[in-house]
Formats: structure tokens, sequence, C-alpha cells
């Protein structure tokens, strides 16, 4: 499942569908992303919106590599 950014709505749901494809352990690291993501840009007034042009296009496992990498 591809990470769909396009709107609030789309971004909702799904995350919520990429979520579901991962085991429980990689579900924690997901969720952190998706809720630090503010913390990457000091000045972002919208971290909604932030999160919505990251993680467009990519897949659960993507988002949690890149979270892993990043510590």
């Amino acid at each position: 499942m591809v990470i769909d950014g396009s709107s609030p709505e789309s971004f909702k749901r799904t995350t919520a569908e990429a979520r579901r494809q991962l085991p429980d352990a990689d579900r924690l690291v997901f969720d952190r992303a998706l809720h630090t993501i503010g913390g990457r840009r000091m000045a972002a007034p919208d971290a909604d919106a932030l999160a919505r042009v990251t993680f467009d296009g990519m897949t659960a496992h993507q988002v949690v590599a890149d979270q892993r990498q990043r510590g």
C-alpha cells in the first residue's frame, strides 16, 4: 500500500491501510514517524501537511526504515 498525501482524508485512509500491513513491532515505529514529523523542521507550522508531503508515495515499510535510520 502506497501512502497518498494528496488530501487529509486520503492520507488518513492510506496510512491506516499501510499500518495494517506491518508486524506489531513495526507499527510502533510507524506511529512514531507519523507523530514526530514536526520535529524534523522546527518552523513547520502545520505538522499534518508536512507529514502528507513527506510520506506521500512511500510504503509503510519505507516509513519504518526511514524512522529507524533517523534514530
